[in-house]
């Protein structure tokens, strides 16, 4: 572990904390600044998005901000998803990897950033203080 990781580490959690980047910037900064193999940096990643995610479901369903019918479409793909992925997993290399995780990147960004109606959440937030 380099001192600077301390750091990154604080950095990428505040901004994933906050909506930027998500897990993205982790795989980035391991792959790109730490020299981690992409597959090695997105289990690590994956292992962190799993801990941070159990911790924050007791609150987020105490205040009822969980949509039951989003949650029952992201289920139902990820399931199939999850065993389709270790099916693959040994058959499919490294680079390959890499690469659908970029286009994968590049897809969520320019989702997010040309996305028209804004935040829903801050939409419907506003209405009730109204």
């Amino acid at each position: 572990m380099d001192l600077f990781d301390i750091p990154a580490a604080f950095l990428i959690g505040a901004l994933t904390g906050t909506g930027v980047g998500g897990g993205g910037l982790l795989v980035l900064y391991l792959t790109l600044l730490r020299g981690v193999e992409q597959i090695s940096a997105q289990r690590l990643n994956l292992i962190l998005f799993i801990a941070v995610s159990a911790a924050a479901v007791p609150y987020h369903l105490a205040h009822r901000k969980v949509d039951a019918e989003v949650l029952a479409v992201l289920v139902a793909f990820a399931i199939p998803g999850t065993f389709a992925g270790a099916a693959i997993r040994g058959s499919v290399p490294s680079e390959t990897v890499r690469e659908i995780f970029g286009i994968a990147m590049l897809i969520t960004g320019a989702y997010v950033l040309f996305k028209k109606g804004g935040d829903p959440v801050r939409s419907e937030r506003g209405s009730r203080r109204g």
